[in-house]
């Protein structure tokens, strides 16, 4: 088995998973809706290069996620509803935070109203679809390079990017570290 295929533990009971060395992909809505989810675990080594859409949305009792290196791109809508999430550690190898080709909104961090800091270390730039922080107010992005984030992009789309939200939205090129 080298992917956890659609919707395999959605709106299940599951409070804890640790995801094994041989996973390559999780697929749409594996682990959606579930409300006790609490804690992921990735085996160290894993190959994990995909977090499909919606792979997370409405777990609301994450609090944090250290997503591993290797993962290159997380869907629309993947952390949704993830309102206790209050952080998140985006590996240097991820150039995609949206689906392949998507034109519209992707929402992939919407609604987590908790989320306060975004690690994100490397310098190629990320893709990010209008919405990804749609909901989300005060929160700093930390990066190790100014060319990790379009920051001119994400002020003159503030309105469409972050959905309507205006907060104290900083970037912070001093203090990456992994969480």
């Amino acid at each position: 088995m080298t992917s956890i295929e659609e919707g395999a533990f959605s709106n299940t009971g599951l409070t804890s998973i640790c995801i094994p060395k041989g996973i390559t992909s999780i697929e749409s809505s594996t682990f959606g809706d579930c409300t006790a989810l609490e804690r992921v675990i990735f085996d160290e080594g894993i190959a994990l290069s995909t977090i499909g859409t919606s792979a997370f949305s409405t777990c609301e009792n994450l609090t944090s996620m250290v997503i591993p290196e290797g993962v290159v791109s997380i869907g629309n809508h993947a952390f949704e509803n993830c309102v206790k999430l209050e952080s998140i550690y985006i590996p240097s190898t991820v150039s995609r935070i949206c689906d392949s080709g998507s034109e519209n909104y992707g929402y992939t961090f919407s609604s987590c109203s908790a989320l306060k800091d975004i690690y994100m270390p490397g310098d190629k730039q990320v893709e990010l679809a209008l919405g990804t922080f749609a909901g989300v107010s005060n929160f700093k992005i930390h990066v190790e390079s100014e060319n990790r984030i379009d920051e001119t992009k994400i002020k003159q789309y503030s309105y469409n990017f972050f959905g309507g939200t205006y907060g104290s939205i900083v970037v912070d090129l001093s203090s990456i570290s992994s969480m």
